[in-house]
């Protein structure tokens, strides 16, 4: 569990910034109720937190990503925050110039 709470630290430092919208809150909540019901497969992968990753990393990144019980939840969650950085439901988010 410390794992999770760790990455959902990082992730709030990863978005945007400024109010979150009604609908971030909603994902977030439901995101947040599901890690704790099904701990992902990304549990403790710090390669999920990385700003960079190599050709091979995506593809096992990808993997893990694809049989994640909570993968349309981190999707969902991903589309309404715009992570500046990370590796959400099976998509890289690189940093954006702004946020390096």
């Amino acid at each position: 569990m410390r794992g999770l709470r760790r990455r959902h630290q990082r992730a709030s430092r990863m978005i945007g910034g400024g109010r979150p919208s009604t609908r971030s809150l909603r994902q977030s909540r439901a995101l947040h109720d599901a890690l704790h019901d099904s701990p992902p497969p990304c549990t403790g992968d710090t390669r999920f937190t990385h700003d960079e990753w190599s050709p091979t990393e995506l593809t096992e990144l990808a993997t893990i990503c694809h049989s994640c019980p909570v993968r349309t939840l981190c999707r969902a969650f991903a589309d309404a925050e715009r992570p500046t950085a990370g590796y959400w439901a099976g998509k890289p988010y690189p940093p954006s110039k702004e946020h390096q």
